[in-house]
């Protein structure tokens, strides 16, 4: 009930009484004061519940940043442990692929000595040949595939039958060369028949260019690039 309520309600009884009008005031302040008392701690309330909401909103905030600093630490640190992994994997490898390429360059160290072109004495014009006559070697007529092995098998770093220079071996027919090989023998009557024949040349390119080797030959013939023996009249530098 409202104070000016129970001050009307009390006044119809008191108004003859004056301490009891003074007692209804006293009330009144009181009730007033209360009021007043009540209102100011409901606003502190309001205001420690709003500092407290903001509080707890800023807390959360904070607690998930701190959270998603963990993750992103821990992303890092198993990256970090991968790219660790991958640094030992690779450092290991290094070490096979120096083992690797030091064993490369020594199979091709000895590749290219067994491919250089021994020495022959002092470069000459034309070509050197050695001449080995094949009945004197018991080689027949390789008429049959046992004697045409003969041939293929034969050793040419044996000692020469006969030793001599060519200008040139670029002939057209059998004719040419026969005329060639009596000139370069001194010796007319060589028939140009079955006998054996090594020719050594050096090639000195003029300039860098694309040139090409080949051998064209009855019967068969061998073209060396360096000291590796290479395919019926084929080569390959």
């Amino acid at each position: 009930m409202d104070i000016a309520v129970w001050r009307e309600a009390i006044e119809l009884d008191a108004s003859k009484d004056a301490s009891a009008r003074n007692e209804l005031d006293k009330l009144a302040e009181a009730l007033k004061k209360h009021k007043a008392e009540k209102a100011a701690k409901k606003k502190l309330y309001d205001a420690a519940v709003k500092r407290y909401n903001t509080a707890s909103t800023k807390l959360k905030e904070a607690k998930a940043a701190v959270a998603k600093l963990l993750k992103a630490k821990k992303e890092i640190e198993g990256k970090v442990d991968e790219l660790e992994e991958l640094y030992r994997d690779a450092k290991k490898k290094q070490g096979s692929t120096e083992q690797d390429l030091e064993l490369y360059e020594n199979e091709l160290e000895k590749l290219i000595k067994q491919r250089e072109r021994q020495p022959v004495g002092a470069i000459k014009n034309g070509w050197e040949c050695q001449l080995w006559y094949a009945f004197k070697h018991g080689i027949q007529k390789p008429n049959n595939n046992q004697q045409w092995r003969k041939y293929e098998a034969f050793d040419f770093t044996s000692t020469p039958d006969k030793t001599f220079t060519m200008p040139h071996m670029n002939f057209g027919n059998r004719g040419q060369l026969e005329r060639g090989l009596r000139q370069g023998l001194k010796d007319n009557s060589f028939k140009g028949e079955y006998f054996l024949m090594k020719m050594t040349g050096v090639f000195v390119a003029p300039e860098d260019d694309t040139y090409t080797f080949r051998s064209i030959s009855d019967d068969g013939s061998y073209l060396y690039l360096g000291q590796q023996p290479l395919a019926n009249n084929k080569a390959i530098v």
